[in-house]
């Protein structure tokens, strides 16, 4: 039976902190984490690029970190912040939320759990495991690993790949996607999620 005593993840915001947070707090295994963006350890690109005006979609009282703990973000918010279980959160808050579980896991874990600022740049499956290459020309040997690279940066659409900013931007979560913008100005948003009305918000 193959068993797993070291677990590399790749890639550190949402899924890949969740990941890591839950095996070290339910198994015995040691896990390296790597993320390539610091700032985004923990929150990735939902809840670390997010503004102050962007708000979870749905309540506190259903966005545990934890299945077996339904109301454990609720009572962070109201300890942190005066929030209930009904409130809708700031997604800023929820990446505060992310990092302090990561904090408090790194705490607890003590070397059973490796944080690295890197890039991984090649996975290679050997004999007795797997060899994770990194930018800094660092090398990783694990039993296993977890790809957790989140979402892709968004690819120019065709009609609109010779324009610049301001006339077109690419890239959603920048924090600056309305300088410059006036109240007579007109805005095409392409799409209707909730990256969209993010965009709207701000």
């Amino acid at each position: 039976m193959f068993q797993v005593s070291h677990l590399i993840i790749v890639g550190g915001g949402f899924s890949g902190t969740l990941l890591a947070i839950n095996l070290l707090r339910y198994g015995t295994m040691r896990v390296t984490l790597v993320e390539r963006r610091p700032e985004r350890l923990g929150k990735g690109v939902a809840f670390g690029s997010a503004l102050p005006d962007h708000i979870l979609n749905v309540r506190a009282g259903n966005m545990s970190a934890f299945p077996d703990q339904p109301g454990h973000f609720a009572q962070w918010l109201a300890e942190t912040s005066g929030g209930s279980d009904a409130s809708f959160a700031t997604r800023a808050t929820y990446g505060r939320y992310l990092s302090a579980l990561l904090d408090k896991t790194r705490a607890e874990a003590g070397d059973r759990l490796d944080v690295i600022d890197d890039a991984a740049v090649d996975i290679r499956m050997t004999g007795d495991g797997c060899v994770v290459e990194l930018a800094s020309g660092k090398v990783l040997t694990a039993d296993a690993v977890a790809l957790a690279p989140g979402n892709l940066p968004p690819h120019d659409l065709p009609p609109f790949r010779d324009k610049a900013p301001p006339l077109y931007v690419s890239e959603p979560w920048g924090a600056d996607i309305a300088e410059g913008l006036t109240p007579s100005d007109k805005i095409l948003l392409l799409g209707t999620g909730l990256t969209a009305v993010d965009c709207a918000q701000t």
